[in-house]
């Protein structure tokens, strides 16, 4: 099988990551060593061969067909051995990678309950408790879109925008340290407000 996808001999036309290219070749390296140190000579075939993969992965685009080890042997002098061992190497991490963007892009939902009780799951071990009315009320009022700071302040019917400030404050460090949460609940911007941070879902029960 050979390359297709390659644009030209030495670049792709997509920016390539180079992150994700690091990790690869640092799997192969942990795993070429044992195979008689052999990294340094098929190192930039190896590179030059997976840039498509990796620029599939970026555009989220099937990238199987790319990485078979015939890819590998069509390039170089590789035994067919090394190149299956590279194609499971490289397999698996962009494997890896595609898992770790898809969890990413999953939101965490947080339930609100008519009781003001905030969870997630699991229940038992994720919730906490909302208290006062301008609390409650911001909850009520935020979404994954900004509100400016005077609209949530009306909408709220807090005296001040100062006390709306310190009321997100609360929600933000009883949501963070109850439901362990790795970011803000509540985002702040300058000019635009506030809103609930899209990495989460607020579910009213």
């Amino acid at each position: 099988m050979k390359i297709n996808s390659q644009k030209s001999n030495n670049q792709t036309s997509s920016p390539i990551n180079e992150g994700l290219l690091s990790k690869i070749m640092e799997d192969v390296n942990k795993q070429m060593i044992l195979q008689k140190n052999l990294l340094e000579k098929y190192k930039p075939i190896i590179e030059k061969a997976i840039r498509p993969a990796i620029e599939a992965f970026n555009e989220n685009k099937p990238t199987s067909h790319i990485i078979e080890p015939s890819i590998f042997v069509n390039n170089s002098k590789m035994t067919i051995k090394d190149a299956e061992l590279i194609a499971q190497i490289v397999t698996k991490k962009i494997t890896e990678e595609k898992t770790k963007r898809r969890k990413k892009a999953e939101k965490i939902t947080i339930f609100h309950t008519k009781d003001n009780f905030l969870y997630r799951t699991p229940k038992s071990k994720h919730h906490a408790t909302v208290a006062g009315e301008i609390q409650i009320a911001i909850l009520k009022n935020l979404t994954n879109e900004y509100t400016q700071s005077f609209q949530l302040q009306d909408k709220v019917k807090s005296l001040s925008i100062d006390s709306v400030r310190k009321s997100i404050g609360v929600i933000n460090g009883k949501v963070k340290h109850q439901l362990h949460l790795q970011t803000k609940f509540i985002e702040s911007n300058r000019g635009l407000g506030y809103r609930i941070n899209p990495v989460y879902k607020l579910s009213f029960k």
